[in-house]
């Protein structure tokens, strides 16, 4: 068990995420990195890794992905992107970043229930440069010119 430098909860270590070559490395979890707003270390202004943060959004996009049993999603996790869903974050900690909710029940009906959720699914999807392409029925990465 470890504390996080910014919320001070004692977390088990798989909540707490490598932040990068700083050396506040392995001492932010995953809620509070989050929440950050720029992708630079709270405390001496490193850039953070970028697969740190990704392994938030790969957790959302799994969470989002069963939860509307979206199969070209997981198969692009799966064979795109290399996504090993038995390591993914626990799902109530995503869960309850996503939706406010404790409860698998309460936080996918919150879910369901939501009008914005493709509009949230597309922003988390797009954060990351991935879009869905409707002939094809898959999901693909925009490539930057």
């Amino acid at each position: 068990m470890n504390e996080c430098l910014i919320c001070y909860q004692t977390k088990a270590s798989e909540e707490l995420l490598t932040t990068g070559g700083c050396m506040h490395n392995d001492k932010i979890c995953v809620e509070c990195l989050s929440k950050l707003q720029t992708q630079k270390c709270p405390y001496c202004q490193e850039s953070l890794n970028k697969k740190s943060l990704s392994a938030i959004y790969e957790a959302i996009y799994v969470w989002i992905a069963i939860i509307e049993q979206d199969i070209p999603l997981i198969d692009a996790l799966i064979e795109k992107w290399n996504v090993n869903i038995q390591k993914i974050m626990p799902f109530d900690m995503v869960m309850e970043i996503l939706t406010g909710k404790t409860s698998a029940a309460e936080a996918e009906q919150w879910w369901n229930n939501n009008p914005h959720r493709k509009a949230m699914k597309k922003t988390y999807l797009k954060i990351n440069n991935i879009v869905y392409n409707d002939e094809q029925e898959t999901y693909e990465e925009i490539k930057n010119n």
